[in-house]
């Protein structure tokens, strides 16, 4: 972060601590990225605003018992800062009738409550219930909300993340042809989008997912935002998801749950090939509770949960061609996860309200990677855990302006260590494919962030003859990621027997990144009201990223990596058609650029490897498993003389003036009510992808051309045999040749829960093309082997172009409920996507010759994309039967059945 900018984020910071204390407030919850509005306009029977009409809101999510606000001389009311939920409100006036409305309030959304009071006697009022519009007429954000009943009444895994399942224009994870899909066994997401708990970043910064999982009973609603978001949100190019979490009322409430799974209830989907059969799954217990209420009523309330989660299983059947392999000594893989969730919400006064949020999750994993043949010794463990934390402060400097500050933070922490460590090396059998000593792969990763937003919402209800939004906001973070990996004892052994001699291999590996990266952003939004139908939504976003290496070992000074400058605009508008909030039109038009992360630029740039070395040898000693003699191996195997190659970073040169990659996204649709509680919904979006950051070669290398036909496909191409020996020079930088293209259009119906039924259906037909794939390595900037963008094998090659593989051309989903006689509650959801595409590839050494290209190993024997793997059919299934207990309490009783088809879609082939 430079001077100029921490002195101005610095500078707006004190200006905005010092007017929260100059000013009065009434706010309500943890800030804004956690809560939504409702505001209206009132109106009598001919049409004209009506200032003075007393709006009063109530509902459980209150802090106090209920609020009141007066209609403008607009005749405009608003509530800001509404928890999730549903709330009342009623507008009364002297000598009018009143009206009640049921409000649905979602993160991140107005819900509009127009009005039109009839004039009645004081003596006679009547109160008329309604319920708010399914549709958003001011903002043309493509928004997804999900509500906590998703969670309670629908079929899915017990984690957030599922939500992108739902979401229509999603698929694997990746959002509207964005892709990047990274997940592991902690990791959750995808590279391509932004994560949020409570409006906290728990984005990881190397690989671009979350760590963060918070327990299901804690989440009150998940936001998805992509197309059309707002100048508030950046740092992806895919969408936002934010998780937000339940908070007190002035009611006490609690739950108890146990979830459970064993053997019996999985499948065993093994398919007659032994090799594939699984062990056997011991047991999941999972088992949570959560208390909220006040600690002083109307005043300070609280929210507190906890979950732990044990599986027991064995992944590999010990023995699958039971040859008599000896399992005594072998333990189960055991996972123990605990989830700890607090929420305080604090209305000091009239004036002010502070949140705070804690939440953490530690886990242990034990006896991981065990095998078939192989002896406990070779198992490993991982301690694992995150911890998140928000300090925020809500104030209203007068009538229509509005200031919301937060400070958060997040941490996480990766450690893995061998059963055996760590002055042993791990040996590797090549005949047979099994390790012994030890797994002797060590590896410490923790990253975490700092960060503070500040923000000033004013409200001009008639300024130029229209009706503005104005938000100003200023962001600061300070994000760091340390990774250490390397084996124990000298290195890896292989040992290969053949025709009475003993090949030994020898291999030596320590990689490290440590790194950090610094972000100062400020944006401005404007979301104007023009008449009664059009609004506008016109926002401005500055992105200034710095990533920085900060390694300190041998011959490496720290030094900033990359100095990011982003400016992106974004552009919206909703058109009323019918001025009843029945049929909207709605597009948009917006820049997003990706978020720096630590994980590509610091590799190939940065000193992320010492040296790795790989050595071979060969002995008339004879390999014994059963008889190891390590200090004898470990003696031939590492010699100076056997050393065949060496390995060391290369600190390539950065292009001066680098940026990072874009999307730019157009947008146009329309939502229509077709009746009560169903809206259909239609998008066109058309998104392109530029500036890729690739690995350059200054060399002009000289090829020529061969005709080649592959034997098995039977496809003619020319391929190049590159001619000289100059030595590459090496950069990293921008390159225009490199491109994606995504056409999607989305069809949606829904229907809110009434007469017994919800339900929500999308189809998606999707298109997305380009020389360069839309998978994790291209967000991390190592999408690109680093010769391609030179040579004509690649460069230019009609097989370069094609699908992606994040495309699948057709995504059908369906999800609803429906209440059964005797009280049972009966949920579905079902998926039905096109395969993703691929391409038969040809390694260099089955070629006929050799092309001299040292960094490439395969080409492509069609052009990309050609072949689509097997479809996708996926049904999960939820019976559910709920009991009152006395007064005030619940017992829920449900069963899932989780993937009915049996249906699976490979993702390599």
């Amino acid at each position: 972060m430079s001077r100029a900018r921490a002195a101005l984020f610095f500078a707006f910071t004190l200006f905005f601590l010092s007017s929260l204390l100059l000013v009065p407030a009434h706010a309500l919850a943890q800030g804004a990225a956690s809560v939504g509005e409702v505001s209206g306009t009132v109106r009598d029977a001919d049409g004209g605003v009506l200032p003075g009409v007393a709006a009063t809101i109530e509902g459980e999510e209150l802090i106090q018992a209920s609020q009141t606000a007066y209609s403008n001389e607009s005749g405009v009311f608003r509530f800001r800062n509404l928890r999730p939920g549903t709330y009342t409100v009623t507008l009364s006036l002297a000598g009018f009738s009143s009206i009640q409305y049921e409000v649905a309030v979602n993160v991140g959304a107005t819900a509009s409550v127009d009005a039109t009071l009839q004039i009645g006697g004081v003596e006679a009022e009547i109160t008329v219930s309604a319920q708010s519009p399914m549709i958003d007429v001011q903002s043309a954000e493509v928004t997804n909300s999900f509500s906590e009943e998703l969670f309670t009444e629908l079929p899915i895994a017990r984690e957030f993340i599922v939500v992108s399942e739902f979401t229509p224009g999603f698929a694997d994870r990746g959002a509207y042809g964005a892709g990047g899909n990274a997940e592991g066994r902690y990791r959750r997401g995808s590279a391509t989008n932004a994560y949020k708990l409570n409006g906290v970043d728990v984005t990881e910064p190397d690989w671009g997912n979350t760590w963060v999982n918070p327990g299901i009973d804690t989440i009150d609603e998940v936001q998805v935002v992509g197309i059309g978001a707002s100048a508030e949100y950046g740092n992806f190019t895919g969408a936002a998801i934010n998780v937000v979490t339940k908070g007190g009322t002035n009611v006490f409430h609690g739950t108890a749950g146990y979830y459970f799974q064993n053997g019996a209830l999985r499948s065993d989907n093994y398919m007659d090939v032994p090799e594939y059969k699984k062990g056997e799954f011991e047991y999941d217990h999972d088992v949570s509770a959560t208390l909220g209420g006040p600690i002083i009523r109307e005043k300070l309330m609280f929210f507190g949960a906890y979950s732990y989660r044990t599986e027991s299983r064995q992944p590999w059947d010990p023995d699958p061609l039971d040859t008599g392999v000896d399992t005594a000594g072998l333990s189960l893989e055991e996972t123990n996860r605990h989830r700890i969730h607090a929420r305080i919400d604090w209305l000091v006064n009239n004036n002010n309200t502070v949140g705070f949020m804690y939440n953490s999750d530690p886990s242990k994993d034990r006896g991981l990677g065990q095998g078939p043949g192989t002896g406990p010794e070779i198992g490993y463990g991982i301690n694992f855990g995150s911890d998140s934390w928000l300090a925020s402060w809500q104030a209203m400097a007068g009538d229509n302006t509005y200031i919301d500050f937060r400070y958060a933070g997040y941490q996480a922490e990766n450690i893995q260590i061998p059963k055996v460590c760590c002055d042993v090396s791990p040996i590797y059998d090549y005949i047979t494919s099994i390790d012994y000593q030890t797994s002797g792969w060590l590896v410490d990763e923790n990253n975490g962030r700092h960060e503070v937003n500040a923000s000033v919402t004013h409200y001009a209800d008639d300024f130029l003859n229209a009706s503005h939004s104005l938000k100003f906001g200023a962001e600061y973070e300070n994000t760091w990621s340390f990774y250490g990996a390397g084996y124990t004892g000298e290195g890896w052994i292989g040992m290969y027997p053949y025709y009475g001699y003993t090949y030994v291999y020898g291999y030596t590996y320590d990689s490290h990144i440590d790194a950090k990266v610094t972000r100062f952003s400020a944006y401005v939004q404007d979301d104007i009201s023009i008449g009664e139908r059009l609004n506008l939504n016109l926002g401005l976003r500055y992105d200034g990223i710095g990533v920085h290496d900060v390694w300190e070992g041998p011959g490496a000074d720290p030094k900033q990596l990359a100095d990011f400058n982003y400016l992106a605009p974004r552009l919206g508008a909703t058109y009323d058609l019918t001025g009843t909030g029945e049929y909207v039109a709605h597009g948009s038009w917006g820049r997003y650029f990706e978020k720096g992360m630590t994980y590509g630029i610091v590799g190939p740039v940065g000193v992320a490897y010492d040296a790795a070395d790989y050595f071979i040898t060969y002995t008339d000693v004879p390999w014994d498993p059963d008889n190891i003699d390590a200090e004898y191996w470990e003696s031939i195997a590492f010699l100076p003389e056997n050393l065949v190659f060496s390995y060391a970073a290369t600190d390539y040169d950065i292009q001066e003036d680098l940026e990072g990659p874009h999307t730019d996204a157009l947008n146009v649709g329309f939502e229509a009510a077709l009746a009560p509680d169903w809206v259909l919904g239609f998008d066109y979006i058309r998104k392109k992808d530029r500036n890729m950051i690739t690995n350059l070669d200054r060399t002009p290398h000289t090829y020529e051309p061969v005709e080649y036909t592959d034997p098995d496909v039977g496809t003619t191409q020319t391929l190049y045999i590159r001619t000289d020996d100059l030595e590459s020079e090496w950069y990293v930088g921008n390159d225009d040749y490199y491109y994606r293209d995504h056409d999607l259009a989305v069809i949606s119906l829904e229907k809110r829960w009434s007469r017994d039924f919800s339900f929500m259906t999308s189809l998606t037909y999707q298109n997305s093309r380009g020389n360069i794939e839309n998978n994790a390595s291209v967000a991390w900037g190592w999408g690109v082997t680093e010769s391609e963008a030179t040579n004509p094998n690649y460069n230019g090659h009609p097989y370069s172009d094609g699908p992606l593989t994040y495309n699948r051309k057709w995504q059908f989903k369906i999800l609803g409920s429906y209440q059964f006689p005797w009280g049972i509650l009966g949920s579905a959801y079902w998926n039905q996507m096109s395969g993703r595409p691929w391409t038969p590839e040809r390694w260099f050494a089955r070629l006929p010759f050799d092309l001299n290209d040292p960094l490439n190993q395969t080409i492509r024997v069609e052009p990309r994309g050609n072949r689509t793997r097997d479809a996708l059919t996926r049904i999960d299934l939820r019976a559910q039967k709920d009991f009152e207990v006395g007064n005030s309490g619940r017992f829920q009783v449900f069963m899932d059945v989780f993937n009915l088809t049996n249906s699976s879609s490979p993702t390599g082939i």
